[in-house]
């Protein structure tokens, strides 16, 4: 955090960063939340106890980490950057993408050997990155129909990356959603289809009237 602080970068690059080191690793985390531990899920298995409730429970008191993790990062981060977001609304977007990268890293943990489990949770990570509507842009990825418009649409870099840009420039424009919204469209900074970002790189020039 102190880092991606430091370099001063603009807004899409700055999100961007923060994306990708929360992708990372909380993708990783979630590789050994249940993985690690499938031998032990067996033998409760075997001897009639609930896999199920084992597995609950491993999920549940997994949930205090995905809060604290975020919170630990923006406590250093935020107040080293220059951007408007809100810490709480900072808050509770990085904790849905470490939700969502922490049941990505199960699954993956439950279908891929431990040897390979970390290797492919990195990649599905980085993946996911390449559809964050930077390059190619949401308009684009939209426009092709197949796989690029399935992997844009379940992308958590993709809703995470919009909903950071949009809370920032609501902050920093002091505009409604509803003023803003429609605007954005107009400039073509909102795909039609989905309300998402067109592009996220020439964002941060982007200036609009709420009169």
């Amino acid at each position: 955090g102190i880092l991606i602080a430091a370099l001063q970068m603009s807004y899409s690059q700055e999100f961007f960063m923060v994306i990708l080191a929360v992708g990372l690793s909380s993708a990783l985390q979630g590789v050994k939340i249940f993985g690690t531990e499938l031998a032990i899920a067996a033998r409760e298995d075997g001897s009639g106890l609930s896999t199920t409730a084992y597995f609950v429970g491993k999920i549940l008191a997994q949930m205090p980490n995905a809060l604290i993790e975020p919170l630990c990062f923006l406590s250093v981060y935020i107040f080293m950057g220059s951007l408007d977001i809100w810490f709480t609304d900072y808050l509770k977007i990085l904790f849905g993408a470490t939700l969502v990268n922490n049941a990505t890293g199960v699954m993956i943990s439950l279908l891929v050997v431990p040897a390979n489990s970390q290797v492919t949770a990195t990649l599905v990570a980085l993946v996911m990155l390449c559809f964050s509507g930077n390059a190619p842009s949401i308009a684009e990825m939209e426009a092709q129909m197949g796989i690029t418009y399935v992997v844009s649409q379940v992308s958590y870099a993709r809703w995470t990356l919009m909903s950071l840009i949009t809370h920032n420039f609501l902050r920093s424009s002091k505009c409604v959603l509803s003023a803003v919204l429609p605007k954005l469209e107009v400039k073509g900074y909102i795909s039609m289809a989905s309300t998402g970002f067109v592009t996220a790189t020439d964002f941060d020039s982007l200036e609009v009237d709420c009169n």
